[in-house]
């Protein structure tokens, strides 16, 4: 990816998730990357296919890294690093914050983020059916909804909530 290009999507991470998608023009986007408005529409034809991007590149990097740990056959095992990884995942500002803006802007434009997670999901629900839960599916979606609270938390700088939602996910699914 070129410098410029890079720059661009930056820019527009960090623009959209302080301002939101439809408060910040393509206008500022150039500005904060120090590019001709020109450029924008060059690499992504228009603003929301700057977005989709930035979706794309966020969805890319959570797909590679949950590829971690989905693939476990140990279900205690794979509950608990998926814990774990959003623990690890908070280590990394750049991470946290490109995971918070894609769920609000997903949110703000109405995407069907969960398709992201099916199967992540799907795995999540089949290791907490075999630990024993009654209804894996529903607390699989809490323990997805836990995980965005804690880097929501974490990118506000407040890692005791962090650990907090860590600790008590673990202690409520795995009695730990």
């Amino acid at each position: 990816m070129s410098n410029k290009r890079s720059d661009i999507i930056n820019a527009a991470l960090y623009l959209f998730s302080e301002k939101g998608y439809a408060a910040t023009s393509t206008a500022r986007i150039a500005q904060e990357a120090g590019v001709s408005e020109g450029l924008i529409f060059r690499h992504f034809k228009n603003k929301r296919g700057l977005l989709e991007e930035l979706l794309r590149k966020s969805d890319e990097m959570y797909q590679s890294e949950i590829q971690q740990f989905i693939s476990v056959d140990d279900p205690t095992i794979l509950v608990r690093s998926f814990i774990d990884y959003a623990l690890r995942t908070l280590q990394y500002q750049e991470s946290a914050k490109i995971w918070i803006t894609s769920l609000r802007l997903s949110q703000e434009l109405g995407i069907d983020y969960e398709s992201r997670y099916a199967v992540l999901l799907e795995r999540l629900a089949w290791a907490l059916g075999a630990i024993g839960h009654g209804k894996p599916v529903d607390v699989a979606r809490a323990l997805i909804s836990a995980q965005e609270g804690m880097l929501a938390s974490g990118a506000l700088g407040d890692m005791a909530i962090v650990e907090s939602i860590a600790s008590g996910m673990k202690e409520i699914v795995l009695n730990e």
